[in-house]
């Protein structure tokens, strides 16, 4: 499954909006690219990329979003974006055309870089590049809120398998197991990429860290766990990883 970028681009310029969405979206055709033109739009976009589980990945800040200056509206974007446990981490590139708000943005809020105004767009471009090259921003996590709405942010490549029973999902790693009510196996399995495989109607497994498969029992292992493998499901679960 093809990992989707999504990257936001804050800017109250039209103008120089529109280019640089076009500019990207031209040399990476699978980006989906969102826009906000102030303050309020960008909450409602930050918002609803958590309530949906579709995170962004990577936040492009203009500093001033309107006629006045001493208004800093990106930074307050920016302190709510880190306020947020799932976007700790997110690269922040600022635009901006005053030097000394470089280092506060720097200290602040840990961003990747800043690009000075007036930009071009094949400066920023080869920023979004290097991020995409380097894998600094990836879809490898997942934010879920478990049966007492504590939020916990997993990294895909760790979890072992996920099991539906009745109207909750367990996710199991190494070391934590987590519930949640909030997901069905079908919702995360659009999630998770190529390495998961459904085994039975009610379990997905990692099949990276399988490490063999009971044909008596009808079940593969990982690590101390007996997972059953459906009898509609064996045949591919046997072909992807390679055992028989």
């Amino acid at each position: 499954m093809e990992q989707v970028h999504r990257i936001l681009i804050v800017e109250d310029n039209e103008l120089q909006r529109s280019e640089l969405m076009d500019h990207l979206q031209k040399l990476h055709p699978s980006l989906v690219i969102q826009s906000a033109t102030n303050l309020q739009e960008a909450e409602i976009i930050l918002q609803d990329s958590i309530l949906d589980n579709a995170f962004l990945h990577l936040f492009l800040l203009d500093i001033h979003l309107s006629s006045n200056e001493k208004r800093h509206e990106g930074f307050q974007f920016a302190e709510l974006i880190r306020s947020h446990t799932v976007y700790q981490m997110t690269p922040l590139i600022f635009l901006t055309s005053n030097k000394q708000q470089i280092e506060f943005a720097l200290n602040n809020f840990h961003c990747y870089n800043y690009i000075k105004k007036p930009y071009d767009c094949g400066e920023i471009a080869k920023q979004v590049q290097h991020l995409l090259l380097s894998h600094i921003i990836r879809q490898e996590t997942l934010f879920i809120r478990d049966t007492r709405r504590i939020a916990h942010r997993i990294n895909l490549e760790s979890i072992l398998f996920l099991e539906s029973n009745g109207h909750t999902l367990k996710i199991v790693c190494p070391d934590s197991t987590i519930i949640t009510r909030d997901y069905t196996l079908t919702t995360v399995e659009e999630r998770l990429g190529d390495a998961y495989f459904r085994c039975h109607r009610k379990y997905i497994v990692n099949t990276r860290l399988i490490e063999n498969y009971d044909s008596l029992c009808s079940n593969v292992q990982i690590r101390n766990h007996a997972i059953p493998v459906g009898r509609v499901y064996k045949d591919k679960l046997l072909e992807s990883i390679q055992l028989t």
